[in-house]
């Protein structure tokens, strides 16, 4: 407070009573899947920090960071269905088979230490590290302990690490000796393609490297895509639960993993995070495998509108879609036809599940209209689509919609769209997904909006400042359509 000393006019700044609560993003996806490369949650990172989730804004990005297209995988496909249908923010977490390997240098016969081969490896495991090798020539500033790292991707060079020192202090302490440049640290805090995995005990000698011996293992099973929570505190949780400390994503699809038990075991966990702040998109039924995707005439296990009926009700083998927890969840039929970059022929096909497609659709959707417009109806058309598994007549519609199936369709002068917008859910009052959604989106809001007032003293000015705040942000909505109807 000033100090008023004279007698006089005094113009003070007051702060306001309100502090405008500012809507969160709605549009941020995380997908679940295989890749053929990339940090795997759950495991430490060369640098010794735990690999985390990784955020891409487009293709080219996630390509650099996870690779191309797999044979075995539909994430690559999945990520390029969202971003063509205008999602622009996605998490990726990768998974694994359980007897997956990272390539490492092949075993050599000792040698002296004046020919010391470093003990190299790739980053993370898979066979693409099969590609890289490592080569060792001499360094730029012409000490003669010290070296250049060059990694090669096929023969490219994708990094290099000059005027490398073998002598350097592990422990980096504040008497090191050229703590810096020390050779595995200063190589594993930067790269994304090798690490060094014991420390130099002598300048190697120039040689090229090649890495071998790397593997993708089995496939991935469905328990991989759901994981585990952390194990402690120095990693992630794995699959699903890698996501337990990403608070800015709203969005969360298994692409391809469209199995009864997968589907109510994403959408218990948009249920049962702290804040409840996730929405799953799911798929109705998988395929055996991806490469009979390609096959013409293949059909996912939810094939017919009678299997998407059973699918919806009943379950398939039994397994009931769980409609506790469906209101945090949504599934579309049928599976939709796309082009595919590994296909062989003419104008090649693979079949897709529809729910990258749709989680980009949301994205464009909220964007573009705001979360509480549904994301359904002649402007949701589904991007990158040349046909669905099974075209559904209004008739068969019939069928779905009252049990919460929401079709993929081809209306003429729109092309495909989303044509249903309802929740699993068994609550009448979170049928529809705009609904839950916009929910979502005030919860989180107001949460983060308020924070300010934890520390406040509990009584009545702080009460009018919350209603006062809380307020505006609600005629905010209610001005933007969120509420009109």
């Amino acid at each position: 407070m000033a100090e008023l000393l004279h007698p006089g006019v005094y113009v003070q700044e007051v702060p306001s009573a309100v502090r405008p609560i500012e809507g969160v993003s709605t549009s941020t996806a995380a997908f679940v899947g295989v890749a053929e490369k990339g940090p795997v949650p759950g495991t430490l990172l060369p640098s010794g920090r735990a690999a985390q989730p990784v955020l891409v804004t487009g293709l080219t990005e996630y390509s650099r960071q996870f690779g191309g297209f797999l044979p075995g995988s539909f994430l690559t496909y999945a990520a390029r269905a969202f971003f063509e249908n205008g999602g622009r923010r996605l998490y990726i977490v990768r998974v694994v088979g359980r007897s997956v390997t990272s390539p490492s240098q092949p075993a050599r016969a000792a040698v002296s230490p004046a020919a010391a081969t470093p003990a190299i490896s790739a980053a993370n495991p898979g066979a693409w590290g099969n590609r890289l090798s490592v080569r060792i020539q001499a360094s730029s500033d012409g000490d003669a302990n010290n070296f250049k790292l060059v990694v090669l991707d096929g023969g490219t060079l994708v990094e290099a690490f000059d005027n490398i020192t073998f002598q350097g202090s592990p422990t980096l302490g504040p008497t090191a000796t050229n703590p810096a440049d020390y050779g595995r640290t200063a190589i594993n805090s930067r790269s994304e393609y090798i690490a060094i995995t014991a420390n130099f005990t002598a300048r190697p000698a120039n040689a090229t490297i090649q890495l071998a011996n790397g593997s993708d293992g089995p496939p991935a099973l469905p328990s991989d895509f759901i994981g585990a929570a952390a194990v402690d505190s120095t990693v992630t949780g794995t699959g699903l639960r890698a996501l337990d400390k990403i608070t800015d994503v709203n969005l969360i699809a298994l692409p391809g993993q469209g199995d009864p038990a997968t589907v109510n075991a994403g959408m218990a966990y948009c249920k049962t995070r702290p804040l409840q702040d996730c929405f799953f998109v799911g798929d109705s039924g998988s395929v055996s495998s991806v490469d009979a995707a390609r096959i013409e005439g293949t059909s996912p296990t939810v094939r017919t509108v009678a299997d998407a009926r059973t699918f919806a009700t009943t379950g398939l083998g039994g397994t009931p879609l769980d409609k506790a927890a469906g209101d945090y969840g949504a599934i579309y039929f049928p599976w939709v036809l796309a082009a595919d970059p590994l296909g062989r022929g003419r104008n090649p096909t693979i079949l897709l599940p529809p729910s990258p497609f749709l989680a980009g659709l949301y994205a464009r959707i909220d964007n573009s209209r705001g979360v509480f417009k549904a994301p359904a109806g002649t402007e949701a058309g589904v991007f990158g689509a040349v046909g669905v598994a099974v075209n559904v007549s209004d008739t068969e519609q019939d069928q779905l919609n009252p049990i919460s199936v929401n079709v993929i369709r081809a209306v003429p002068g729109s092309g495909l769209v989303a044509w249903g917008t309802r929740t699993i859910g068994s609550d009448s009052s979170w049928r529809y997904i705009p609904v839950r959604r916009m929910a979502i989106f005030l919860r989180v809001s107001i949460y983060y909006g308020i924070q300010w007032a934890v520390f406040e003293p509990n009584d009545e000015p702080l009460w009018a400042s919350l209603r006062l705040n809380i307020r505006a942000f609600m005629l905010t909505q209610f001005r933007a359509g969120a509420f009109q109807g």
